[in-house]
Parts: C-alpha cells; structure tokens; sequence
C-alpha cells in the first residue's frame, strides 16, 4: 500500500498530487534560503 493509499484509507485524506508537488517546491526553496543564510552568518564571523 502507498502512503497517498495509507493516508485515504486511515484518515480520508486525498492527496492533490499537484499542490503536494507546490508545496515541495517551497520547501526546496527555503532549505537553499537558510543554507545561503547560513553560509553568510559563518563567512562574516
């Protein structure tokens, strides 16, 4: 069983694949925002 399967048949939750795959796409972008800022805050130490 998938975990989309997993999450309709537990929980009745149906997963839009579309907004699933927006809403990674913002993840990625912020981890690369808080690395860049990191890497900043450790250059200017």
């Amino acid at each position: 069983m998938t975990p989309a399967e997993k999450l309709k048949k537990y929980f009745g939750l149906d997963i839009n694949r579309k907004l699933f795959e927006d809403a990674m796409d913002v993840v990625v972008l912020r981890i690369s925002q808080l690395e860049d800022l990191d890497k900043r805050l450790i250059s200017a130490s």
